[in-house]
């Protein structure tokens, strides 16, 4: 198993950062540096988990975990690991490791060399694997990240240096220019293996560090996920964060604005212009990379298996795709960004609603999505009414959802109005003095989302038949009522659909069970 966490600790202000000078050979820190290290032994707040302590084997390295780290070496039973795969990027002198004797005659009581002696003995040529080129340090730190996660500790902290963490991390663009803000002397951020089963041992920095240091947010796949080859042979392109991907949604420059709400008359010309369906995904924490990958190459699939049933033609015009990599503090927690673009509303409602390939998908991926945002958008369009759901067009049809909008529905009703029950299995299960219902066809009863998510209760009712109570089994809100009875109909809960609460209460029933501080109707049934 991996570890449960790394702690990367950027080394403490050496002579070099004093001087900005980088010909100093391997440097000691300086007074200001010791004196930051004592300021991170008193709030470093994870030494009560911590297993084990790495440090590169540069001087400044060393000292910044022997002094920081003192709390945890106190027992005298601990030491800490020299890790040369944590060296610095650069060649210059002041990155270059001394001779691994002259440092174990200085250290060696307290720091495991073991590494250094046996299995890395070129160390500090800065040639191979310890070159400063941009290959030769996504290898080291690819090597280094497989080590760590590869122990069997459970909480490591691994003291290193501010160039190459950025390799560590993967906080790179596309560019391989350092991302995701500069490591500060003794700045420390901690990491988790994510996906714990990727080759690469890709790591994500922790909620609990990005509010510690009052970032915008993790990155939750580093570049070498960008850089690996497409997921599809379709042509995708890839944008560096959502902004970018917002920015891109429409080809052309906005030419006109509609500055006024569409009219009726304008409809028809509005459910004709293409239309821009972004959808942002925050994807749960504990998916694995199979799953991500096999759900990604699903969704860009999409644009040739999903097709209209009339023209057999792709419904999808094109579909380009995105990992968040905004440094801005607005994404809301979204991961990943999808632009589709649909040549008419119709076109995107049909791929919403009835599509197969498209509904397959939506089931197969809802376990591995934590939160999601959608928008569509029409080119110059900046007000007017959203566009209606399909299934909510129709005459008496109105849509309903239950609290928490796991399940949603439509209902067709001959008269906006409701019909209250003082039955009291009504007022047990709803926990009021009555229920806001109407009869109607089963067929006139549409659920068009979340219907895994509906659960069944079955009482028997006043006629000695079976009664089932369909409800959303997250928040319990009642969708509906069948009674063996009725079998042809339904009783729908008039209050959860749209402009349920301003409709008329006309007629009751179970008059009898009124409560008595509730007003009487006139109309009995």
């Amino acid at each position: 198993m991996a570890p449960r966490a790394v702690h990367f600790i950027r080394h403490a202000e050496g002579y070099h950062n004093q001087q900005h000078n980088e010909k100093i050979p391997d440097p000691d820190l300086t007074p200001k540096g010791q004196e930051q290290c004592k300021e991170l032994s008193k709030k470093f707040p994870h030494f009560d988990r911590v297993d084990l302590v790495c440090a590169s084997p540069i001087r400044r390295t060393i000292q910044t975990a022997l002094t920081s780290m003192e709390p945890w070496l106190q027992s005298g039973k601990r030491i800490i690991l020299a890790l040369p795969l944590a060296q610095e990027a650069t060649s210059e002198p002041a990155n270059t490791p001394s001779d691994v004797e002259r440092l174990k005659k200085e250290y060696g009581e307290v720091v495991d060399f073991g590494r250094c002696l046996d299995l890395y003995t070129d160390f500090n040529t800065k040639k191979g694997m310890w070159a400063p080129d941009g290959g030769s340090l996504k290898a080291r730190a690819l090597e280094l990240r497989r080590f760590l996660r590869d122990r069997p500790e459970q909480e490591i902290v691994v003291v290193s240096h501010g160039d190459f963490l950025h390799y560590v991390s993967g906080d790179l663009d596309e560019n391989d220019k350092q991302a995701n803000g500069d490591w500060e002397n003794c700045e420390f951020r901690s990491f988790r293996f994510y996906p714990v089963d990727h080759e690469d041992a890709l790591l994500q920095e922790t909620e609990e560090s990005v509010k510690l240091r009052k970032a915008s947010g993790p990155a939750i796949f580093p570049s070498q996920w960008l850089h690996r080859p497409q997921l599809s042979n379709a042509p995708v392109r890839m944008f560096p964060n959502i902004a970018d991907i917002l920015e891109s949604a429409s080809a052309t420059p906005c030419t006109s604005a509609t500055a006024t709400p569409a009219s009726d008359s304008s409809s028809d010309v509005m459910a004709n212009q293409p239309v821009t369906h972004i959808v942002l995904f925050k994807y749960r924490q504990d998916i694995t990379w199979t799953d991500l990958e096999t759900h990604f190459k699903s969704f860009m699939a999409l644009q040739h298996k999903s097709l209209n049933p009339e023209t057999g033609k792709p419904l999808i015009q094109s579909l380009k795709a995105g990992k968040n990599r905004s440094w801005e503090p607005f994404s809301k927690g979204m991961t990943h960004g999808f632009v589709l673009e649909f040549a008419t509303q119709a076109d995107l409602d049909y791929y919403l609603t009835a599509e197969p390939v498209h509904m397959a998908f939506s089931k197969a991926a809802k376990p591995l999505i934590e939160d999601s945002l959608v928008l569509d958008i029409k080119d110059g369009v900046l007000f007017g009414s959203p566009a209606e759901h399909p299934l909510s067009k129709g005459d008496g049809v109105r849509r309903g959802a239950c609290h928490c909008e796991s399940v949603q529905w439509t209902a067709k009703l001959e008269n906006a109005e409701h019909v209250l029950c003082h039955c009291s299995t009504c007022q047990k299960l709803g926990g009021g003095p009555y229920s806001c219902n109407q009869i109607i066809s089963k067929e006139d009863l549409q659920i068009i989302s979340g219907e895994e998510n509906v659960r069944q209760y079955r009482y028997k009712g006043a006629s000695g038949k079976f009664v089932r109570c369909y409800f959303c089994k997250i928040c319990t809100s009642h969708i509906y009522h069948h009674q063996d009875v009725m079998p042809e109909k339904i009783i729908v809960r008039t209050l959860l659909l749209e402009g349920g609460d301003k409709m008329p209460a006309t007629a009751e029933i179970f008059g009898e069970g009124r409560l008595g501080w509730v007003r009487e109707l006139a109309k009995q049934l």
